[in-house]
């Protein structure tokens, strides 16, 4: 007769790490509030960085992804999502063209619309623009 471990028990390793008193003592008072083992906290934390080699990751508490929901009126839910809300709001596309404008530039737009919607400012902008370019202005 053989035993079938259920998929939510799996086998784990034991390593022993040494953590600054400071940094253990936050993990405590962590777990101690949550109601789990510190073990199952550092786990906890370290499963979703295995993969991540990155130099300069960005880590935004629940506290500034509401403030980024409120400001884009979205429900964030992973990195990419903020990516891909931001490219939105910095790109535009003329033709399969794909063009990334600077907060700075966009700000300085917004403040020389003069009764006109981004939109029209932005369209009237590129097409006038182009057409200098091309000698037809």
């Amino acid at each position: 007769m053989s035993t079938t471990i259920p998929s939510h028990h799996v086998a784990a390793v034991s390593y022993r790490v040494a953590l600054p008193g400071r940094l253990s003592g936050l993990y405590e008072r962590k777990a101690e509030l949550t109601g789990v083992l510190v073990e199952d906290l550092l786990a906890s934390r370290l499963a979703p960085a295995v993969d991540r080699d990155d130099e300069k990751p960005i880590y935004i508490t629940d506290a500034q992804r509401r403030v980024l929901d409120d400001l884009l009126q979205l429900n964030l839910e992973t990195p990419q999502k903020l990516v891909v809300e931001l490219e939105k709001l910095v790109k535009i596309n003329v033709g399969k063209v794909r063009i990334a404008l600077s907060p700075v530039l966009l700000e300085r737009i917004s403040t020389r619309l003069f009764g006109q919607t981004f939109e029209e400012v932005l369209t009237r902008e590129v097409i006038e623009g182009l057409e200098k370019f091309a000698q037809m202005r």
